[in-house]
């Protein structure tokens, strides 16, 4: 997951930024393609920015798919 933040209406923006780790999408669930699922979004209120997504990574044997959802606050 990469953010870029404004802070003055959208007129400028910072460099994008790395807020998680990367996702190996040879462990996503299938459907028929790698899915990360439906449960990623972003808000923003109170002057912070607030973002949920889901990351696949090597899953404990014998498992074939492993994915954890993430969030993060983001507060310019």
């Amino acid at each position: 997951m990469r953010a870029n933040v404004s802070t003055d209406g959208g007129s400028t923006f910072t460099g994008e930024f790395v807020i998680g780790p990367r996702s190996n999408q040879t462990f996503a669930a299938l459907a028929p393609n790698a899915f990360l699922g439906d449960y990623m979004g972003i808000a923003a209120w109170g002057g912070s920015v607030h973002a949920v997504w889901n990351v696949a990574s090597r899953p404990p044997a014998p498992a074939r798919f492993h994915q954890t959802s993430w969030s993060a606050s983001i507060v310019p």
